[in-house]
């Protein structure tokens, strides 16, 4: 049974394998197996992990102390423990800041620029993984017509030059006629040699893009007449400096910065907030066994 699923997985893998791949379906692989957004995915949740660094500042902090000391020889006066051969404290202190003066402010400010300098890198390395793949994707499609126009070509020059020695045997045409439909089949041989082997380095590039061997079978589908924009120049480089990822990040990280400089500016402000503390300890002449401060 376990040998008939498995064969049965096969079949499934080998025709989803045999069908033509699409663009969508090209773009969706390449996403999924680009290491370079990868890489920059984990730079956005690094980010965002000192975003929360930052604003740990202003929450309470709450720590736990204990220690032991063994002390000897022991001094008392009347009767009273002045110290003790074995010692031991321990405390619970909270501290919360009430009014940082501007520092967890621009610290965390600097730390959300950054993460949305971040995110939006990472869009547009998506972009620009999706305009990769779908200019391989086009060019194994535009290569894949070469190829047919070529092959056609060598089968008309072919023909052509058939019929040409034919005509020659019935000496209606003279002999250079024949070199030269010889001369155009040779062409037309070479510029198939030279399509396949385009078709062939755009079908590596695609493959590798989507992380599959390049010597693997590959089909594409044909593409409808891509969308025409009329837009003016002006309108379309307008369009770019408010809606690119790019240029986007670069005014995020522009304002990471002014705030970074301000965060560094704050480091000498005081730091408005309050301490408090409870210990048990051992009793002494000068201790009590517990104190809340």
């Amino acid at each position: 049974m376990k040998i008939l699923n498995f064969l049965l997985a096969l079949s499934l893998v080998a025709t989803a394998w045999s069908q033509p791949l699409t663009l969508a379906e090209a773009q969706r692989q390449a996403l999924e197996h680009s290491h370079s957004l990868k890489r920059q995915e984990s730079k956005v949740r690094q980010a965002g992990f000192r975003v929360d660094e930052a604003y740990s500042g202003g929450r309470p902090q709450l720590n736990f102390r204990a220690g032991t000391s063994y002390l000897t020889p022991t001094v008392s006066f009347a009767s009273l423990p002045i110290t003790e051969s074995g010692n031991y404290n321990v405390g619970l202190h909270l501290e919360q800041a009430i009014h940082t003066f501007g520092r967890l402010k621009w610290g965390a400010l600097a730390a959300e620029f950054a993460r949305d300098a971040s995110a939006l890198e990472t869009e547009k390395e998506k972009q620009d993984v999706l305009e990769s793949v779908t200019q391989a994707y086009l060019d194994l499609v535009f290569s894949k017509r070469s190829v047919e126009v070529a092959k056609l070509q060598v089968q008309t020059r072919g023909t052509h030059l058939e019929d040409s020695k034919l005509r020659l045997k019935a000496g209606t045409i003279p002999p250079f006629e024949v070199l030269s439909f010889e001369t155009a089949l040779a062409q037309a041989q070479q510029r198939l040699i030279l399509s396949s082997k385009q078709e062939e380095l755009a079908k590596t590039r695609l493959l590798l893009m989507l992380g599959r061997q390049p010597r693997e079978q590959l089909e594409v589908e044909t593409v409808a007449d891509l969308e025409t924009f009329e837009q003016t120049a002006q309108e379309a480089v307008q369009r770019a400096l408010a809606e690119r990822p790019g240029l986007m990040a670069l005014r995020k990280a522009v304002e990471a910065a002014e705030s970074k400089v301000n965060f560094e500016k704050s480091q000498n402000n005081p730091t408005l907030g309050f301490r408090t503390s409870y210990v048990r300890q051992n009793t002494t002449a000068f201790q009590p066994n517990q104190m809340w401060v």
